[in-house]
């Protein structure tokens, strides 16, 4: 009973393992080169309301939006120290 059981094991994982390879996908895209124009954006830091005492919430929400927006390759981030109004104090 024990081989059986054993043998029935070792069959359905063959099975398995020999129609994962039919399964596999084929990922394919395009490279567009450096030609390809990025928009140049600017991210602030979310003005502080007073429910984040020290202003960490809105600093991380745009470091992490910058991050992706850079790495999406579409845009080019500004400079912050080039912004001309501080967003804190507007």
């Amino acid at each position: 009973m024990r081989t059986r059981r054993g043998v029935a094991v070792v069959a359905v994982l063959a099975l398995a393992l020999g129609h994962a390879s039919l399964a596999a996908a084929v990922v394919t895209g395009q490279i567009f080169g450096p030609g390809s124009e990025s928009f140049p954006i600017a991210v602030v830091p979310l003005k502080n309301l007073g429910g984040d005492p020290g202003g960490e919430l809105g600093a991380r929400f745009a470091q992490v939006l910058s991050r992706d927006l850079d790495l999406s390759g579409y845009f080019r981030l500004l400079d912050p120290k080039t912004f001309i109004e501080n967003p804190q104090s507007s």
